[in-house]
């Protein structure tokens, strides 16, 4: 990592080293012939499509897209923004302080599901993003795929490389797989990068910061386990509490948006405050992932890899292998076992389906 010079909070970057930053101040800031130059207006939150052209969120979540050498302001309320894409503007999803996720169709938001605090684009237009338990997903597709381990921020290059910082506050990136590889530096605030693959961050104390595209020079803290065989038994309702036998790991949503936090005996408290809120506004409930003994019969195995998984009644299936999963709730009599359907937890593994009944 290169100290660059001034001071940011956040930081957003594309192209061919196309940084924008907004400093404690709110004021806005463009990287313009080795140096910053001061913009109008005030922001919180930078982003920078293609074009290098920035969106930016100020602190009443007003949003702005710099078009024309001016300020044009976008209808709607946001608390971060994310774009990336096809030039020249991209694809622009943001998310608002309710933690819902929209993307930009034309001039109107699109809202979609899930919830998130931060959020980035890759280079086909999809969202990777960063719930308030700290819980990775990817649009993969119309569908969000959980990602193993725990972050604060995540950016997305021109490269398709990802890049997040970690709960330790290190950057890691992902291996295209199954893991995340930790990169040098920390610790650091957000992180933003450009086109060609060049990072770009921001420190706790303001220091501004750019790397060129890194190797892997250390391996990634275990990740946060996803559902496997055995796991996913239900515990307890939304405000109940979930009681486990031993060290496990509980995850705490709905449908196909979950968090999980690791909990002992006698068990943890199945609530926002314990969990943050993946699903605002809708009724929730607690399962157990791993750890804990579940019944022999929770998971049965229902097709291998492009088959077809048949299921009685609304049932959840899980498609992966070993510890890797992901997981969709099936209410129709039976789903492709594909990655056409649940995105590819593990390339290059055999993989399968594996099905449980949902609770009535």
């Amino acid at each position: 990592w290169t100290p660059m010079p001034g001071a940011a909070v956040d930081i957003g970057a594309a192209g061919t080293g196309q940084a924008w930053v907004t400093n404690k101040g709110q004021n806005i800031y463009r990287w313009v012939n080795n140096n910053w130059t001061q913009m109008p207006g005030a922001a919180v939150r930078v982003a920078v499509d293609p074009s290098g052209n920035a969106w930016v969120v100020n602190a009443g979540g007003g949003i702005y897209h710099w078009e024309n050498n001016n300020w044009k302001q976008i209808p709607g309320g946001l608390t971060d923004i994310g774009v990336g894409g096809p030039a020249p503007n991209g694809t622009v999803w943001g998310v608002n302080a309710g933690q819902e996720i929209f993307r930009l169709k034309g001039t109107s938001w699109e809202k979609m599901p899930g919830a998130a605090v931060r959020v980035a684009v890759d280079p086909a237009g999809n969202a990777w993003v960063v719930n308030s338990g700290g819980g990775i997903y990817t649009w993969v597709n119309n569908n969000w795929v959980q990602r193993p381990g725990a972050a604060k921020d995540v950016a997305v290059c021109g490269t398709g490389a990802v890049y997040v910082i970690g709960t330790d506050n290190a950057p890691y990136k992902w291996n295209g797989t199954n893991n995340w590889d930790k990169q040098p530096g920390g610790p650091l605030l957000n992180i933003a990068c450009d086109g060609t693959g060049r990072l770009y961050a921001t420190t706790p104390t303001e220091q501004i910061l750019t790397a060129g595209p890194a190797t892997a020079t250390a391996p990634a803290p275990a990740p946060a386990p996803a559902p496997t065989p055995g796991a996913g038994v239900k515990c307890a309702d939304e405000n109940g509490t979930c009681a486990v036998t031993g060290p496990s790991t509980v995850m705490y949503g709905k449908n196909s948006t979950w968090v999980t936090r690791p909990a002992n005996a006698p068990g943890i408290a199945c609530n926002n405050a314990t969990f943050g809120d993946p699903l605002v506004g809708t009724v929730k409930e607690c399962r157990i992932v791993g750890g804990a003994p579940a019944p022999a019969s929770a998971w049965v195995k229902c097709a291998d890899e492009n088959g077809t998984c048949a299921v009685t009644g609304a049932s959840s299936v899980i498609y992966g292998k070993n510890t890797t999963w992901v997981v969709r709730n099936v209410t129709t009599p039976s789903i492709a076992c594909n990655n056409a359907t649940f995105g590819d937890p593990l390339v290059g593994t055999v993989k399968e389906c594996r099905a449980v009944a949902l609770p009535r």
